[in-house]
């Protein structure tokens, strides 16, 4: 399969954020490998003194197209203008793409990471949280966001006042896309402070509004999707995560427990990350383990309709594990504080996986 990457870009959102974007700033740590996106070779993370961007995509949209001596002009329903189009593979895809958004220095995982060594890939899982939460900011590819009518950069919303049609538009296409289903894709969003996202013709840029108040195309989304890695610093509750979690996909079981244990680093920082692990076992431990920090584990409803139609299919019904971890319900998608106080009742879980909380009342 091939995507589709228009250079002339329309922005989403009604302020400017372009001079935020070039402002943000990574954190000391370094990963061990990366891109240099002016020849596109690989080069150790420590020498490198500026600023670095992570990637999030999906593996199943990085296909190369290798026909480069095709080329053709079609009309871009963005702008309606005239565009030359070219073949390229995904790499140099990236490369132009970074190059667009003057980055430096990219870290992509299936280049960074030597995918065929098993002991050097487990050992680069474990730092997720820090690759992503000390980028400049993340990169998201979803070819799928794409505005059709030109019309919606102009409208403001009638509901709203203040934001464009268009930002409506997105927020639906992205929760349909091939991104917003995977498990680490998950991952790579809660963990980073901030996100480009770069659709078809169409980019948006999101922010963190558990660190600052610099403008977000979307409130909403920043709120309840970035910045969960340090709760200390006001990040997410439990739950949050697990609103997405249990509806997210993965070619292995496993990464949807790997992955959100990089959500929440401090509660499994000791947690050992092993593919050969009984995947129930894996599960239990995780689950037990969130319940002894943070007990929004337990802030679920129904996931059904009124009709008794589901609101979205679990991708964890099929491992038998008890009610209380919330796998049969829809987790709140909101920031939990109440239950805190919850975690100086005298509480337990029994071997058996049942849960005892004694409470004064």
């Amino acid at each position: 399969m091939y995507i589709t990457y228009c250079r002339n870009q329309r922005t989403l959102g009604v302020v400017d954020t372009t001079q935020y974007r070039r402002d943000a700033t990574a954190g000391e740590y370094r990963p061990t490998h990366l891109i240099r996106v002016s020849d596109w070779k690989k080069v150790p993370g420590k020498q490198v003194e500026t600023g670095y961007c992570t990637l999030s995509f999906v593996w199943e949209q990085s296909g190369d197209v290798v026909q480069k001596e095709n080329v053709r002009v079609k009309f871009l329903p963005a702008t309606r203008s005239k565009a030359t189009i070219k073949h390229v593979t995904y790499e140099e895809l990236l490369q132009q793409i970074c190059k667009d958004f003057e980055i430096e220095y990219l870290w992509y995982d299936k280049i960074c990471i030597a995918q065929s060594d098993d002991e050097i890939k487990l050992r680069e899982i474990k730092k997720m949280h820090k690759i992503y939460g000390n980028a400049c900011y993340t990169v998201v590819i979803v070819p799928e966001v794409h505005i059709y009518d030109p019309k919606d950069f102009d409208t403001i919303d009638p509901v709203y006042d203040d934001i464009q049609a268009s930002t409506d538009a997105w927020v639906d296409i992205i929760r349909k896309s091939l991104w917003w289903k995977r498990s680490w894709t998950l991952e790579d969003t809660m963990t980073s402070k901030r996100i480009l996202v770069i659709g078809t013709g169409t980019q948006f840029w999101q922010h963190s509004l558990h660190t600052c108040d610099i403008p977000t195309t979307d409130d909403a989304f920043s709120l309840r999707m970035l910045g969960f890695a340090n709760q200390q610093q006001g990040g997410g509750s439990v739950n949050q995560a697990l609103s997405q979690a249990h509806f997210r996909s993965s070619s292995k079981e496993h990464d949807k427990i790997f992955s959100l244990a990089n959500i929440f680093p401090d509660l499994f920082k000791n947690m050992k990350i092993n593919y050969k692990d009984d995947i129930n076992k894996t599960l239990i431990h995780f689950y037990r383990t969130i319940a002894t920090h943070d007990l929004s584990i337990l802030c679920f409803g129904s996931k059904l309709f009124e009709n008794g139609e589901e609101i979205r299919v679990n991708t964890l019904k099929n491992h038998n594990l008890p009610s209380w971890t919330g796998v049969s319900g829809l987790h709140l998608d909101r920031r939990v504080t109440t239950t805190t106080a919850w975690l100086q009742s005298q509480h337990s879980i029994r071997d058996d996986m049942l849960f005892h909380i004694s409470t004064k009342y």
